[in-house]
């Protein structure tokens, strides 16, 4: 039957659903089959350690340790260990991020809309995950950093007008100095993992293939290189070609 929004279903093997999924979740340590699909209502999410196999795939979260086979793709954050292949009747990625260690395969990506439709492929979607995470992170330190230099600033200018600072104002300022450090060693720290981390992954292949075609406002990602779609393109593959994504035709 249907397993509807607020529910949990947990299993140590396959979960079969032969009706419809709302904003539930589901987790399994083997696959996970849907007969009708899930319209996750933004709260959806699908977690399974083999294959995700669904009639479509709705405002939701999914992640596969295999492969996903699916008919559609709407406004959701898919991401597949190994392919994501959306070639039934529809065979339509529109909307949020799709992302694959090794191929993604559809008819259409994107809308006459120009949704925004994000295609990721030859890395680790756990790698890409963390350094998504490790820009975020460097990015907020530097704001903080900003605010600690304008506090240094006129502290250090205080000094010069008065030749001394009060207690509160010096130990602020030795925080501000000892915090500034802080942020520039852990950005170091950061940044040598992500370089670390994309250089495992620089001999990663991966293809993206649009058999029909692929709208504008598509984002293509493959190894860290990106592309911007501007104009609509008609049956196409999208491959790493040195520093750049070649567009290849089928």
């Amino acid at each position: 039957g249907n397993v509807l929004s607020g529910y949990t279903v947990k299993a140590s093997g396959d979960i079969y659903v032969n009706g419809a999924v709302e904003g539930a979740t589901l987790i399994s340590g083997g696959k996970i089959v849907l007969n009708r699909g899930i319209q996750g209502k933004g709260k959806g999410m699908m977690q399974a350690e083999g294959d995700i196999i669904s009639n479509f795939i709705e405002s939701s979260n999914a992640y596969a340790g295999g492969k996903i086979v699916t008919d559609a793709i709407l406004h959701s954050q898919v991401v597949a260990q190994d392919s994501v292949i959306v070639n039934g009747k529809r065979g339509i990625v529109t909307g949020g991020s799709v992302r694959s260690t090794v191929l993604i395969e559809t008819k259409v990506a994107g809308s006459t809309m120009g949704t925004v439709t994000e295609l990721e492929v030859g890395i680790d979607p756990k790698v890409s995950e963390r350094y998504h995470e490790i820009e975020d992170i460097i990015a907020d330190h530097s704001d903080e950093k900003e605010k600690l230099e304008q506090t240094l600033t006129l502290l250090l200018k205080r000094v010069k007008a008065k030749g001394k600072l009060e207690e509160e104002k010096l130990e602020q300022l030795k925080q501000s100095k000892a915090r500034l450090q802080e942020i520039e060693a852990e950005d170091k720290k950061l940044s040598d993992e992500a370089l670390e981390e994309e250089l495992r992954n620089a001999k990663d292949v991966g293809k993206i293939i649009v058999h029909d075609k692929a709208y504008s406002s598509v984002k293509i990602t493959i190894s860290n290189i990106v592309k911007y779609l501007h104009s609509e393109v008609q049956h196409s593959s999208f491959v790493r070609d040195g520093a750049d994504i070649r567009i290849r035709g089928l």
